[in-house]
């Protein structure tokens, strides 16, 4: 039938399939601890509509383990969790998760979470994945055109470790939007860039390492090359980029509303303190090569993280081989796999610092914007990150998803128009 060839039937059809295919697995996704703690802090959520003052900072004296989470982690995760459970009627668990307990003991405690609780949870996060393809799709058309953001697309929904990570009750899935509407907010968006400022406060209040994109916005504003934004305009522009993403993250943190120095002061202690003992738990290195061996290994080679340590690897054993029965769970995973999608995105690189570098490119400021971005968030990572968790990991993958769709695009444009050239010879 001819409306099944039709490309506006086709588009929607294999944007479902995928979402089906995202969705459906939710449920067999290993638990991982830290989804525990997630709903633990949701609580908050029910107590900001009750009264958001008694969230608040006062004291030393009144750091019990919800205000030091309050301080120490970003809010929007556990918002959307809590949001999700307060509207469908599910509890959050009594306690959080004891690294230094057994399994057993932790479900005595009443910190592993009951079946449906976790899947509210999930759901909770998980529904943001359609507008991540979006925002995905409309960064990869504006860098490499129609071919390379479908191709963006199915690479998205394909990546081992976004299925894994993007399903659990933590914050990759929101992450993982956010830093795709980001994206799209700083490329294509001209005369109203100021507008990316809503996607990077949450994304900011989302995973703290996605600061740097504060900077890059705000750089964006003064020397995006458009005649048609004044000198002042652009000074106005900046104002209102840096208003909204306060008003974001003072609205998301009613931690710091009554006191909110000592509590920044307090927040960056605890955090501090924190990273320095993961640090010496872990044994982070600052070696430029380890670090390196270390990104290559987590973003290309390593198979989907299940646990960060193994202190539950026992526990979580069945859910793992069921997990992985599935085969799209560990596509493209190991050396052989890990080293094709390496090489794609370098292609990728050389591809864009070629355009970078060429006078006909009409999109020259963009390519460069999407290379600093890329090269800021990686090197961010690679030099603050605590340990080398692989979650600490995937935000770079919507930047180097786009690289290699590009790459792929190339080539695939290359093949068609050698076997066109062959059939007219």
């Amino acid at each position: 039938m001819k409306i099944f060839s039709h490309p506006k039937f086709l588009a929607p059809l294999f944007f479902v399939l995928i979402c089906l295919m995202y969705f459906s697995g939710i449920s067999s996704v290993p638990f991982h601890p830290d989804e525990s703690t997630q709903i633990f802090t949701s609580a908050d959520v029910s107590q900001w509509i009750q009264n958001p003052l008694s969230l608040a900072y006062s004291q030393p004296n009144t750091v019990d383990a919800r205000m030091r989470y309050r301080l120490i982690d970003s809010p929007v995760s556990r918002t959307l969790i809590g949001l999700g459970g307060w509207l469908s009627g599910k509890n959050p668990v009594p306690a959080d998760w004891d690294w230094s307990k057994l399994w057993t003991g932790n479900s005595k405690l009443g910190a592993l979470p009951d079946p449906d609780v976790l899947l509210t949870a999930r759901w909770s996060v998980a529904w943001m994945f359609p507008i991540s393809c979006l925002f995905l799709f409309l960064a990869a058309k504006k860098m490499g055109g129609w071919g390379a953001a479908v191709l963006s697309i199915l690479l998205l929904s394909t990546n081992a470790l976004i299925l894994i990570h993007t399903r659990r009750a933590m914050a990759e899935s929101a992450l993982i939007c956010l830093l795709s509407a980001s994206l799209w907010g700083l490329l294509c968006l001209d005369k109203r860039i100021w507008i990316a400022a809503i996607p990077i406060g949450l994304a900011i209040n989302t995973k703290q390492t996605t600061w740097p994109l504060l900077g890059v916005g705000l750089l964006d504003i003064f020397l995006r090359p458009s005649a048609r934004i004044a000198k002042p305009k652009r000074f106005i522009q900046a104002g209102f980029f840096l208003t909204i993403v306060l008003i974001i993250c003072w609205v998301l943190n009613p931690v710091y509303w009554k006191s909110p120095l000592p509590a920044l002061q307090a927040g960056i202690g605890f955090r501090t303190d924190l990273s320095e003992r993961m640090k010496s738990d872990y044994q982070r290195s600052y070696n430029p090569l380890e670090q390196s061996a270390y990104f290559i290994g987590q973003v290309y080679i390593e198979p989907p993280a299940i646990a960060d340590v193994g202190n539950y690897k026992i526990d979580t054993l069945v859910q793992e081989e069921q997990y992985f029965r599935n085969p799209i769970n560990n596509l493209f995973r190991g050396f052989a796999g890990g080293a094709v999608f390496l090489g794609l995105t370098i292609f990728g690189w050389v591809i864009l610092i070629r355009r970078l570098f060429s006078k006909h490119e009409p999109n020259r400021y963009t390519v460069g914007v999407f290379l600093a971005i890329t090269a800021i968030l990686g090197f961010t990572i690679m030099l603050f990150a605590p340990t080398n968790f692989q979650r600490f990991y995937i935000a770079v993958a919507p930047l180097f998803i786009v690289t290699q769709a590009m790459a792929l695009n190339s080539i695939g444009i290359a093949i068609y128009q050698r076997i066109k050239k062959g059939c007219l010879r």
